[in-house]
């Protein structure tokens, strides 16, 4: 129980897309019960992430892996690489709550 807010970051800004149509990122955090997360381009069209409620994690060296759709897969594909913002919403496990806006950019494995 604490009063303080969660907190995320991204130990690399190079995020690798797997064969199987997921993201891995490298997290470390603290105070997080739960998140969800959201993919977008830079432009702003949404690419993946989590979907509806939280997801339960706790992001203390992480590794985290999160779909990204068919439209955000053939952006790497095409162009090999694909810059992207990341939302974190956060919630620790007094109920306090972040939202954390990063930057990185999705490679091929």
């Amino acid at each position: 129980m604490s009063d303080m807010k969660p907190t995320v970051r991204l130990t690399s800004a190079t995020l690798r897309l797997r064969d199987s149509g997921r993201v891995r990122v490298y997290l470390r955090g603290s105070q997080t019960a739960a998140m969800t997360v959201k993919i977008a381009q830079v432009g702003g069209k949404r690419v993946g992430g989590t979907t509806g409620s939280y997801t339960c994690t706790t992001p203390r060296n992480s590794v985290v892996a999160m779909p990204l759709n068919a439209y955000g897969r053939k952006l790497v594909r095409r162009h090999g690489r694909l810059a992207v913002k990341i939302t974190f919403r956060l919630i620790n496990g007094s109920g306090v709550t972040n939202k954390r806006v990063l930057s990185g950019v999705i490679k091929p494995e």
